[in-house]
């Protein structure tokens, strides 16, 4: 059964579409035995979404979406807790995030650096805003690898998210870059997972997102 691993709610300030009750709701209706939350820069919806998956039965798997500064560029990674000690690290790296810099609150290679301890129950997946989608739209492969591999020391596991939303051109959320994403993995051996990044619950919910995105 396909597990959403990549998932933002209504706790996602303008991007995500619906509060977690539904989404876990509609999760259920599918028979689904697990699903994570993964809001945007915050952990605010992750006790009604786990409250959410008791009441449905649904297994609850916790991450954040953060924006992430490497090497100068801006980009996105999602972090997904391995573990009860993983939920504690990401609640503990947030509140770093947010206490080092309150006004532009930044994941950054420093913070993970000084806050190791935080960062050891975690998995890492670089998806389409990620720093190594960036690299690999200008077909940097080598940067992208670099990308990676500097990851290994900060993060327990890591893995490349493919994401299709059938965007436009051979960009970010195209089918095009989602099979370079997973061509970059297989040809490095690196692990890789099929995801939704999904932020709504029904095609006709896209309206809405787009308004969000005003």
């Amino acid at each position: 059964m396909f597990t959403h691993l990549h998932m933002a709610s209504g706790y996602s300030f303008k991007y995500g579409t619906h509060l977690p009750d539904a989404i876990v709701e509609r999760a259920a209706e599918f028979e689904m035995k697990s699903l994570a939350l993964t809001d945007r820069d915050g952990l605010a919806g992750a006790i009604r979404f786990v409250e959410s998956c008791q009441k449905y039965n649904v297994s609850p798997i916790l991450g954040v979406d953060l924006k992430y500064k490497i090497n100068g560029t801006k980009s996105r990674i999602t972090l997904i807790a391995k573990s009860g000690g993983g939920w504690r690290s990401l609640v503990r790296l947030v509140t770093a995030i947010n206490t080092f810099d309150p006004e532009k609150p930044i994941l950054t290679i420093d913070l993970l650096q000084k806050f190791s301890t935080y960062t050891k129950d975690l998995l890492a997946l670089h998806g389409s805003e990620s720093a190594i989608s960036q690299a690999l739209v200008k077909r940097d492969y080598k940067k992208a690898m670099a990308i990676f591999n500097s990851g290994d020391k900060l993060f327990a596991d890591q893995a490349i998210e493919c994401v299709s939303h059938l965007a436009a051109g051979d960009g970010p959320y195209s089918t095009t870059h989602a099979g370079r994403m997973l061509g970059f993995a297989r040809d490095n051996d690196l692990p890789a997972v099929i995801s939704n990044a999904a932020r709504m619950l029904d095609r006709s919910d896209g309206p809405v997102a787009d308004i969000l995105d005003c």
